[in-house]
Order: structure tokens, then sequence, then C-alpha cells
């Protein structure tokens, strides 16, 4: 079947992932369709999410110019609960990182999805601590796999 030739494609060239497009692309340009579901990469499910999707995020979609589609790892569901985003400086201050802390775990008690980039410092104070109290976190690379920052 293509769906699973696509798979192993895809996890022999894992270290390549900006290749994951070009992949999609073409299964799309020989069957005309896009892969509900996602595709599995070295065991992780991954998703591709239009913005006409059903479970694509409302909020994205209320802002003036939303991505056309996400690529998503983990529980898509997080995507239209309760959320909020917490985002900061990468050279954090002590009392910074504190009150990160202190606000996450608040957040996390009254079942707050907590939404941050994936950069050092407030950003992974948030994500850190959601995660130690059990809460559900997003993590977003908003400026794609091109530019890591």
């Amino acid at each position: 079947k293509i769906e699973f030739l696509i798979s192993q494609i895809c996890e022999y060239i894992y270290p390549h992932i900006l290749l994951y497009e070009i992949v999609l692309a073409t299964y799309r340009k020989v069957t005309g369709k896009h892969l509900k579901g996602g595709i599995f990469i070295l065991n992780k499910r991954i998703y591709e999410i239009y913005n006409t999707d059903n479970v694509y995020s409302n909020l994205l979609k209320e802002i003036s110019n939303p991505p056309k589609k996400l690529y998503c790892i983990g529980n898509i569901s997080l995507l239209n609960k309760n959320s909020i985003a917490i985002i900061g400086s990468r050279n954090s201050s002590e009392y910074g990182r504190k009150i990160t802390k202190k606000i996450t775990k608040e957040l996390v008690e009254n079942n707050i999805v907590i939404v941050s980039g994936m950069a050092k410092g407030i950003d992974s104070v948030a994500h850190e601590t959601c995660i130690k109290n059990g809460g559900k976190t997003i993590a977003v690379l908003g400026s794609g796999l091109k530019h890591i920052y």
C-alpha cells in the first residue's frame, strides 16, 4: 500500500524532516487526496490538519491570516480545549521563572491547556511546569522548520 511506503520513506528521511511536505504533496498528486489521520514517523503519528478540517483550532480560525495547515503530533483534541498562551523572554530572570511556574500551576489546576513556543526561557518553564503538574500542553513552532530560532 502506498501509505506503508510513505511511512517507510518518512522514517528514512526523518533527519531531513523538510522533505516530509514533499512526500505528502507527492501522495496528494498520486492519489488526489490528503492523508486523513496522518502518517507515522518513528512511531509518532503526524497529522496534517487543514484550516477547513473540523479539528482545526477554532481560535486560529478567528485571526486575520490563519495558517492553511498545521502539522501536529499528539492529542489533536487539545486544539479546541480551553487554553492560554504563555510566552516570554529567552533570557528570563529568576523572578520571571518563579511567576511563570506559579501562574502555570494555577492554570493547570483549572484544566487550562498551556500553549507556548519551544524556546528556552519562559516558554520552556511553562511547558515543564505544566507537565510536572499533570497538565496538557501544546508546543508551537511558529516559524516553520526552515527558520528554527
